[in-house]
């Protein structure tokens, strides 16, 4: 219902150059998520989902009524901003870490030039996509 209200159309074209700092914020917390990977030689099989809960937040159940109690109803359109590219992560990269982090594979020669459109395009991404547009 939040999206309804607080995210018109008017509001995320006006609030285009604010995908900028969410975005940067995500593509920042997966590098410091690769870094930490590499650091504490997290092992194959857990890689993708110790990944994904760095970079990818639990922005409803957290973050909204946080986010509410802390700035009020002033502040919801920039928090689904936030929201927005935040699923969008989840999705079409999060998803993918997870299903490609698997440990029987190690050492094992990977098909290269082969994207799986199915992995990278899931349907509640695309779903998701299509109820923004």
């Amino acid at each position: 219902m939040s999206v309804m209200k607080y995210l018109t159309k008017d509001k995320l074209l006006g609030l285009g150059i604010g995908l900028i700092f969410p975005a940067l914020a995500v593509v920042i917390s997966y590098i410091v998520a690769f870094i930490l990977v590499k650091l504490f030689r997290i092992r194959p099989g857990r890689r993708g989902v110790f990944i994904n809960g760095i970079a990818n937040a639990n922005t409803i159940f957290i973050g909204m009524p946080l986010n509410t109690a802390l700035f009020g109803n002033r502040a919801m359109s920039y928090f689904l901003i936030y929201y927005i590219v935040n699923t969008v992560s989840t999705w079409a990269f999060g998803v993918y870490l997870i299903q490609n982090d698997d440990p029987t594979q190690e050492g094992k020669k990977k098909e290269r030039g082969k994207i799986d459109w199915q992995k990278l395009l899931p349907m509640p991404l695309v779903g998701f996509i299509v109820s923004i547009i």
